[in-house]
């Protein structure tokens, strides 16, 4: 748990961050600022998971309380004007997009994801240029929340 905590704020501090997420807040009270509430909160939570097919992991730190999370993606970027796009995932509905994430850094890049209201997980896809309004793709990782 340390070594993700680690890797989520490292792609904190050097991720450049797209952000599609119409249900998101402005800047997301910015990343370090959500990660610090994240860890100090009695129920943040970290996990990671390899990402299929590549040599990347996906690293999401969340709360239920604070109803936030921080992903940090680190891996190879996509070809084709490709980006990783990410959704929450939640039992018997469609998969929600929390945003897209145009490149990857050797830190990685991070997204802040507002409202997860009940998902029970985040998923990781690869989605042509501006991303998709639902997958197109196979889910290449899933970090169950």
């Amino acid at each position: 748990a340390a070594a993700a905590v680690i890797l989520v704020v490292g792609g904190v501090a050097v991720g450049r961050v797209t952000v599609r997420n119409p249900g998101a807040s402005e800047a997301q009270h910015g990343y370090a600022t959500t990660l610090s509430q994240i860890m100090a909160a009695s129920d943040g939570s970290v996990r990671r998971a390899p990402i299929a097919g590549t040599t990347g992991t996906v690293v999401v730190a969340w709360s239920r309380s604070h109803n936030d999370a921080v992903v940090v993606v680190t891996a190879p970027a996509p070809t084709d004007s490709r980006v990783y796009q990410l959704w929450l995932l939640r039992a018997g509905v469609r998969p929600h997009s929390a945003g897209i994430i145009t490149g990857t850094t050797p830190s990685g890049n991070s997204l802040t994801v507002g409202q997860l209201d009940g998902a029970g997980s985040i998923g990781v896809t690869v989605e042509p240029a501006g991303g998709s309004p639902q997958p197109t793709t196979a889910v290449l990782a899933v970090v169950t929340l």
